[in-house]
């Protein structure tokens, strides 16, 4: 994995960029996101896809739930799946298949923020997101290559990228 340094695109946004070279490296990026996050924290996902969303997301949820071999369901249908965690509920969300904004209003995650980790696959479609929140966008460079962008908006997310910073 390579990472170049970050920089800071708004007074309350800070920037980590991140390559994996296998699935393998973008799961152990998943990994060592569920090590730093929260109740309250929420993570939008974008990509096109078979960028690696929902590798990511799984590794993640795996983590967060301490079960490496947990059988992770795609959100795609549901549109939400929840998991209870040790500490936390863990909201698996994706927004693909919702057209109009009221569809996601209605989903009622804003609801679930403060007591819950929420994953948002097609994060990019939710019209008025939590303004404290980590945006992940993943492009694929090539058949294993994955650029990864990570931007944190608002306060509380150094952990998050001192975590990245370290990423060898």
């Amino acid at each position: 994995m390579t990472e170049r340094a970050g920089t800071v695109h708004e007074p309350d946004t800070l920037r980590r960029d991140v390559t994996t070279r296998s699935v393998q490296e973008t799961v152990s990026i998943g990994r060592l996101l569920a090590d730093t996050l929260a109740a309250g924290d929420v993570l939008l996902l974008r990509g096109q896809l078979g960028a690696g969303k929902s590798v990511l997301c799984r590794a993640a949820i795996q983590a967060l739930l301490r079960n490496p071999s947990l059988e992770v369901a795609s959100p795609s249908y549901t549109v939400v799946n929840v998991y209870a965690a040790p500490k936390f509920d863990v909201w698996h969300v994706d927004l693909y298949r919702l057209g109009a904004p009221d569809e996601i209003i209605e989903l009622g995650i804003e609801d679930a923020g403060a007591n819950a980790v929420m994953l948002v696959e097609w994060g990019n479609r939710w019209p008025d997101p939590p303004a404290r929140r980590l945006e992940i966008e993943i492009g694929g460079v090539s058949a294993d290559v994955r650029h990864i962008k990570v931007d944190a908006h608002g306060d509380g997310w150094q952990k998050v990228v001192t975590a990245l910073e370290r990423v060898a």
